[in-house]
């Protein structure tokens, strides 16, 4: 009988370590499908930089903007995300002035953006991401 019983609780052992974790994923996805599009700012595409997709639970995932302005996130956090957009200027060649006023000259592609869509606090920008890959196209606006 001692025997029988050692096997039901190895068999109910079993069952935990096969039922936990699927029940765990039954859950709502953390995680969409890729989303991918352009970014523009005064009609034409901006040509460097980085979106970052954040949503409710905290998730996020960024991509670089490429030269002729897309982009794509592979793995994009699930639900409603707020997007933010960031530009970061070149830093100037060596030898020329470093001042803050310098900083803020246009050097090769960065191009300076309105700074609400840099902040999770003060960007309009939202997408919900579902499973499938989906497509968006990020229009700025001055």
């Amino acid at each position: 009988m001692s025997s029988h019983r050692a096997a039901l609780r190895r068999g109910r052992c079993l069952l935990l370590v096969i039922v936990l974790p699927l029940a765990a994923s039954c859950g709502p996805p953390r995680w969409g499908g890729p989303v991918s599009g352009t970014v523009q700012y005064k009609n034409a595409p901006l040509r460097s930089g980085a979106v970052t997709f954040l949503n409710r639970s905290g998730d996020a995932a960024n991509a670089e903007i490429k030269e002729d302005g897309s982009y794509r996130v592979e793995q994009t956090p699930f639900g409603e995300c707020t997007i933010t957009v960031l530009t970061i200027p070149d830093p100037p060649p060596p030898g020329q002035d470093v001042s803050p006023d310098a900083l803020k000259k246009p050097h090769g592609k960065y191009v300076p953006i309105p700074e609400r869509y840099q902040r999770v606090e003060t960007t309009d920008l939202k997408f919900t991401v579902t499973e499938k890959p989906q497509t968006f196209d990020i229009i700025l606006k001055p």
